[in-house]
């Protein structure tokens, strides 16, 4: 060894951490915050995909299996990126049949990677957490938005400003919120994060 760190082990899981790396500039810090929010997601994605299974919805299915896709790309979890790779592109060619008889392998290796990565973030001395969880008030005041500040969130985003969107509501996520309001805001930053979908993101900061 020349004192670079061994990740072989999570090959075990799936995942060549070093790819993943790669795609944070390096940095395990922001890893395994990606990391985070894709263990944190991964139940809501899956119920998503099997209700879309189930309505036959293919338009659907196919988008969120590119999200899922991308996602486990960039945590360097190779082989369900490929797997969600072959659900994208048999539900976009008409083929939800693939997926039906496939969905056992991609939840396989879909919970392959979530307990790998959690591994990888206790071995690191950190866990696998929210980096948006609700802000308890203590002694910080509930910030109080008005429609119109929501308004001008989906504007950017209708108008492909979303960086500018995205960082206006990680700002509102890091102080404490009523919760109804914290659930529109989270919801859409999920939505424009992990699924890629504007329009949803759009409809939940409008209300």
């Amino acid at each position: 060894m020349n004192g670079k760190e061994d990740y072989s082990a999570y090959l075990n899981y799936g995942i060549q951490v070093e790819k993943g790396l790669a795609y944070s500039g390096g940095s395990m810090d922001a890893y395994l915050e990606i990391a985070g929010m894709f263990v944190k997601n991964s139940e809501i994605n899956r119920g998503k995909l099997e209700r879309f299974l189930a309505d036959q919805n293919e338009k659907d299915y196919g988008i969120l299996a590119h999200a899922v896709k991308g996602n486990a790309r960039m945590l360097g979890a190779e082989k369900l990126a490929d797997e969600a790779f072959l659900h994208e592109k048999e539900s976009k060619a008409g083929n939800l049949a693939y997926a039906a008889g496939h969905w056992e392998e991609l939840c396989r290796l879909w919970d392959e990677a979530k307990e790998g990565l959690e591994m990888l973030a206790r071995e690191q001395g950190a866990g696998i957490e929210d980096p948006y969880a609700p802000v308890a008030a203590g002694g910080e005041a509930v910030l109080e938005l008005t429609q119109e500040e929501l308004d001008q969130a989906a504007e950017w985003i209708d108008a492909f400003d979303t960086e500018r969107a995205l960082d206006q509501m990680k700002e509102w996520l890091s102080h404490p919120l009523k919760p109804e309001l914290y659930e529109r805001i989270r919801g859409a930053l999920a939505a424009l994060e992990d699924d890629f979908d504007d329009v949803k993101a759009m409809e939940l900061l409008k209300g």
